[in-house]
């Protein structure tokens, strides 16, 4: 299921890829030689406890992705339509919601309240000019890497290869504000410079400029680099700095060792300031000020092709008005008991000066034909306890029914005791349609 958004320009998306389909339209007449579509909607059913009572709610998700490629365009390569959308809309007793609350009468004269929400995740075209030297995006996208991290925006971006392994990309547009979150920004822009020394070395410098409110909201300078030194090692390393704040804002590297496809070893260091992941102008930036270190290991190996081991440990350091320190880790194990079956235990800790837990969890799945099966079994153990409890316990189990093509059935059984519930008991029906339609126009 998709996360849910609101967008806060929608009309810019739309207008910025209608322009652009409309300059298109104006050349010869293009058509997609493939189209791809994936629509799957969830029906769900579940008791909501609430005010001292159990309300039901039925909610219903709609998801759908279409992409068009193979257009034959004469000064255009590489030409794409993309688009993914939601929508969802819960009947019965849903929670109110103020910003899409909708009351509508059944025939009959009773009142049938239902909360509907939608909106565009990703909605933009993209394509390749000048023997594909020049490569372009426009609408609704998600900007990754460097200063950027990950933006969403309404908007444009180029990427320009200016010579071999040298090359600049630009973007820039109106940031998308995720419903009931913080606003992201009026208008953002940014560039990053890159050399790609070979497929698996590269090393980029970048910056950003957000504005809100007539004010900065986050202004960025990022430096990020990858360098394979052998084929089994290789090295990631990334850091941004605060242009406003003038300090840290995130540093990480990582060295990563895999001799084999079974087997990979990586040691890493990460510092964040998680003030300065907000924008400088959300009053929620002044209530996060300390900085928070994590070293340590993370080890996946396979010794055998029914069994997978992971385990990983972290020292944890927070730093405020002084420095204290934790550590946190944890081991999973996993065997493909028979075709189809599978079991695992999973064990963690974590450990703070002023709080902890330790966890124990025990899972497993069954797929027989068109069954499934899985059960998952939850604890946890509170160093410090809850409203006098410091226990926590929960378990879950679901059978699912692949009944025909496209079509899946599942109910899954919950339980746990927490110290915010005495005992608590839920059950879940889904009914999912998943299909998937590729049309491809031959001449």
């Amino acid at each position: 299921m998709t996360t849910r958004h609101r967008a806060r320009a929608p009309r810019a998306a739309a207008a910025a890829l209608g322009a652009l389909l409309g300059a298109t339209s104006a050349a010869p007449p293009a058509h997609a030689q493939t189209v791809d579509t994936t629509a799957t909607v969830i029906l769900q059913g579940r008791a909501d406890p609430r005010d001292g009572k159990v309300y039901t709610v039925v909610p219903l998700y709609e998801g759908i992705t279409v992409g068009a490629s193979d257009f034959k365009l004469k000064y255009v390569d590489d030409f794409k339509i993309n688009l993914q959308g939601w929508a969802m809309q819960s009947f019965g007793d849903p929670r109110p919601d103020i910003n899409f609350d909708v009351t509508r009468p059944f025939p009959n004269g009773a009142p049938n309240r239902f909360v509907a929400a939608a909106d565009v995740d990703v909605a933009f075209i993209e394509g390749k000019l000048f023997n594909r030297h020049l490569a372009f995006r426009v609408g609704r996208q998600l900007v990754m890497g460097g200063a950027a991290r990950i933006t969403q925006l309404d908007g444009a971006s180029l990427d320009w290869r200016i010579v071999k392994g040298l090359g600049l990309t630009i973007y820039g547009g109106v940031p998308v504000t995720p419903r009931f979150g913080f606003n992201r920004g009026d208008l953002a822009a940014g560039a990053r410079l890159y050399y790609r020394f070979n497929f698996e070395s590269e090393l980029g410098v970048s910056a950003i400029d957000v504005l809100g409110l007539g004010r900065a909201a986050r202004q960025d300078a990022a430096a990020d680099l990858r360098v394979a030194f052998h084929r089994t090692f290789y090295l990631t390393a990334y850091g941004l700095y605060s242009l406003k704040e003038l300090r840290l804002g995130e540093a990480s590297g990582a060295l990563n060792w895999q001799p084999v496809s079974s087997f990979l070893l990586t040691a890493e260091y990460r510092r964040v300031a998680p003030d300065l992941f907000l924008p400088m102008n959300s009053i929620f930036a002044v209530f996060s000020q300390e900085t928070r270190d994590e070293m340590g290991a993370t080890l996946y190996w396979q010794p055998v092709k029914r069994l997978r081991l992971s385990g990983d440990y972290r020292a944890v350091g927070q730093f405020s008005d002084g420095a204290s320190w934790g550590h946190r880790g944890g081991v999973k194990a996993t065997l493909a008991i028979d075709k189809g079956v599978a079991a695992g235990v999973e064990l963690r800790a974590l450990h703070l000066p002023t709080n902890g837990y330790y966890q124990a969890r025990l899972f497993g799945t069954e797929r027989t034909g068109n069954f499934f099966f899985s059960l998952d079994v939850d604890g946890y153990y509170l160093e410090n306890a809850i409203l006098s409890q410091n226990y926590s316990f929960s378990a879950a189990a679901t059978a699912g029914w692949d009944f025909s093509p496209g079509w899946k059935l599942a109910v899954t059984g919950m339980g746990d005791v927490t110290p915010f519930v005495e005992r608590r008991y839920e059950m879940v029906a889904r009914l999912v349609w998943n299909q998937t339609v590729r049309i491809r126009e031959v001449k």
